[in-house]
């Protein structure tokens, strides 16, 4: 199969689609390499048992099942039993907030989530895998309109997903728009925000700031500081020609032992590692 890109529209959000390969038979114990992406990676398992093995965690997976990764999470997935899978990637590249789906994925999601899972029976499935088993550079446009259609339904399907897993959850809650506001700025500012500047931006209280962040994601800001610049140093790990301590610094950590500690913590092993594995091809 040739590489497949396309875009949809879910609510507000505007996604790009890329599948390339997508449709896999998996034997029991296949050996996988550690990788990671700049894009959320779908996976929907149609028969089997897999392992998803993504940092420090590791999560089983079966049938009928959609599993999504967020991006810059260094994983792997191996088949427990001998299986069948499709896999595709997408980025959102347009939406606004107060969507649902565009504030998942673009403020809590990054922060919190490795992997999300969804219970799901892809109905449609023999009517895709007849279109990926005919794929080819002489594609017709019916089935380019019948796969759009199709993914149409599979994103809808994980709208519905994503709003049952947040009334749960209670991801945001009373102060949704504010946690919003405050994950967006540590996004732009994480190099050398402070919980002082913080509370600044969004017109509280230090205290007030910290027990926001602390009832709506489940953890202090210096540890959430922590985990965004753990991951955007894993993705100059990858990318970039930095040292070690030149990421660091660049990263918002005044030493380097304390970027080597909160890197250890939060991706689960040493930036070191990742160097190692950094000609993965992703």
């Amino acid at each position: 199969m040739n590489c497949f890109c396309t875009t949809l529209s879910i609510g507000d959000a505007k996604l790009e689609i890329t599948m390339q390969g997508g449709f896999f038979r998996s034997e029991k114990n296949t050996p996988a390499a550690l990788h990671c992406h700049s894009s959320f990676e779908v996976h929907y398992i149609r028969a089997g048992t897999y392992l998803f093995f993504m940092e420090d965690t590791v999560s089983e997976f079966s049938e009928d099942t959609l599993v999504i990764i967020a991006p810059k999470i260094y994983h792997k997935i191996t088949p427990a039993k001998n299986g069948i899978k499709l896999s595709f990637q997408f980025r959102i590249i347009a939406g606004r907030s107060n969507d649902h789906f565009f504030d998942y994925f673009t403020k809590v999601y990054d922060f919190k989530e490795k992997a999300l899972s969804i219970p799901y029976n892809m109905e449609e499935f023999p009517t895709l895998l007849q279109i990926i088993s005919q794929w080819g550079d002489n594609v017709s446009e019916s089935s380019i309109l019948k796969l759009n259609a199709i993914l149409t339904i599979v994103f809808l399907n994980m709208t519905e997903g994503l709003q049952q897993t947040a009334s749960s959850r209670k991801p945001l809650g009373e102060h949704g728009n504010v946690m919003v506001d405050i994950l967006a700025f540590i996004q732009s500012h994480y190099a050398d925000i402070t919980l002082e500047t913080l509370a600044d931006h969004v017109g509280l209280s230090k205290r007030q700031t910290e027990r926001i962040i602390k009832t709506q994601m489940n953890e202090t800001f210096l540890s959430l500081l922590n985990r965004y610049r753990a991951k955007i140093a894993t993705e100059l790990i990858q990318n970039s020609n930095l040292s070690m301590e030149e990421i660091g610094a660049t990263c918002g950590f005044s030493t380097y032992s304390g970027f080597w500690k909160s890197f250890q913590k939060y991706i689960g092993c040493s930036p070191s590692e990742i160097k190692r594995k950094r000609s993965i091809t992703l």
